[in-house]
């Protein structure tokens, strides 16, 4: 009789066998990555943000006087960021053209 530790498995702790392994999966085709257009959504968010910006400077007062005067501050920190984004998105589109796996038509711009 073999003595058994309680880290191995099988059918002496449970009366069970162990389990048959899985068949293995056919190979299956590798999908391409979906081509979005980035700096239009970028642009469209940095749009959004100024809207709000001018909108909370405007009200600044207001704003202030009830406790929100942060609220233009998260707005030039949106605008910024997405700034930020959009020469990212730059410099990663430069990084692929000289690597030669740009796409033809670029949807970044």
């Amino acid at each position: 009789m073999t003595e058994r530790t309680g880290t191995e498995r099988g059918s002496a702790t449970t009366g069970a066998e162990p389990a048959a392994a899985a068949p293995a999966a056919e190979p299956t085709t590798e999908v391409e990555p979906l081509r979005t257009n980035d700096r239009t959504t970028v642009l469209v968010g940095c749009a959004v943000w100024a809207v709000l910006l001018v909108l909370g400077l405007v009200n600044r007062r207001t704003l202030e006087a009830e406790g929100h005067g942060w609220w233009v501050w998260t707005c030039v920190a949106g605008l910024v960021l997405g700034l930020v984004g959009l020469a990212w998105l730059q410099v990663r589109h430069r990084r692929l053209v000289a690597s030669g796996r740009a796409p033809s038509k670029s949807p970044t711009g």
